[in-house]
């Protein structure tokens, strides 16, 4: 690890230690439930499923406004917000659901 200054040559450092089955030492670990086997590199990886996972990743930096999209946030973030609002705002108090027996009508107006 330290070398003496009056050494002239370099000493090797320790190899690391080995696993007692070096195949199954990158696959196993242990887990609460056992070990788990996790698939190998050496499967063949699905050409289109590597493309679409990529795309999936990738997708912020290919993101263009256009006319749908635009559309499509206005819906989402003013329109579905507001519809709930107003159903929420026309009915609030005239339904109770707590404490109700057989027989009682469920609206208090």
């Amino acid at each position: 690890m330290f070398r003496n200054l009056n050494d002239d040559e370099p000493q090797q450092t320790p190899a690391p230690p080995t696993h007692p089955n070096p195949s199954s030492a990158h696959r196993q670990i242990t887990h609460h439930g056992g070990p788990q086997q996790f698939p190998s590199a050496a499967l063949h990886m699905d050409p289109s499923l590597v493309k679409y996972a990529n795309m999936y990743v990738n997708r912020h930096k290919y993101f263009r406004w256009t006319g749908r999209t635009a559309w499509i946030t206005f819906a989402y973030v003013a329109v579905v917000p507001s519809i709930v609002g107003y159903l929420a705002y026309t009915t609030d108090g005239k339904y109770d659901l707590r404490g109700k027996r057989r027989g009682d009508l469920i609206k208090e107006f």
